[in-house]
């Protein structure tokens, strides 16, 4: 789908790959002008993430991405955020949730780099507002920020 600059893309990991039923999550991406601008992956895990990086997904990097599986230590494979490079995480899990989400280690794109990060537990309601020039800014009881257009 397309308006404008923003193109909202789909993709599914292939058929007979994925062995758990998360690593069937669909995967949009939202893109500004060919770049992308997020990425989210669902419940996706480590699985689904090879999977997809081996059909070809388009890389990163991607301004935010909305962690896998509630940012459980089964999804954020270092090949997915290596592709990724996200400058943004957003993590949607419930405060004192009975799975201990999230439970991912801290996240390090390439050569170390850990993203900002931002988790509904913590921080409440997160809102992402893109700007003119492809920056975002996200909003939440906890307070804000802005990133560049470009990670």
């Amino acid at each position: 789908h397309r308006s404008g600059p923003w193109r909202l893309r789909l993709f599914v990991p292939p058929a007979g790959v994925a062995t758990h039923e998360n690593d069937h999550s669909l995967v949009v991406t939202l893109e500004r002008d060919g770049a992308l601008a997020m990425v989210w992956s669902g419940d996706l895990e480590k699985g689904g993430e090879a999977a997809l990086l081996a059909a070809g997904f388009p890389g990163g990097p991607a301004l935010v991405w909305k962690a896998g599986h509630h940012g459980s230590a089964t999804s954020g494979s270092a090949p997915w955020l290596e592709r990724l490079a996200p400058a943004l995480v957003v993590v949607s899990c419930g405060v004192d949730n009975r799975y201990g989400h999230p439970s991912h280690p801290p996240y390090l794109t390439a050569a170390g780099r850990r993203p900002v990060l931002v988790r509904t537990d913590l921080d409440g309601t997160i809102v992402l507002t893109w700007g003119p020039d492809g920056g975002v800014t996200w909003e939440s009881q906890a307070g804000r920020g802005r990133l560049a257009g470009s990670p």
